[in-house]
């Protein structure tokens, strides 16, 4: 339960830096970097970690990749 609170946190740090226009790696890197600092959760800190290393183009396109395939096994919901 834990894990998918933290994922649905990155997400919408994401969503929102998109809407609001805002720098949307810059963002999902801050958030990575606060959550990676509270997990328990070694696959979680394993990949808030690769987060932070990966250029500006490919954590958004990792993001993006991600939240495709949770809608796509059903633990995100998208209207």
């Amino acid at each position: 339960m834990q894990s998918q609170s933290e994922l649905t946190t990155l997400m919408l740090a994401w969503q929102i830096a998109r809407v609001d226009g805002l720098n949307q790696a810059a963002s999902i890197r801050k958030c990575a970097r606060r959550l990676r600092d509270t997990t328990n959760d070694s696959a979680l800190y394993d990949l808030f970690k690769s987060v932070l290393v990966a250029k500006d183009s490919e954590v958004v396109k990792y993001i993006s990749a991600l939240h495709d395939k949770l809608v796509q096994d059903g633990l995100l919901y998208v209207k």
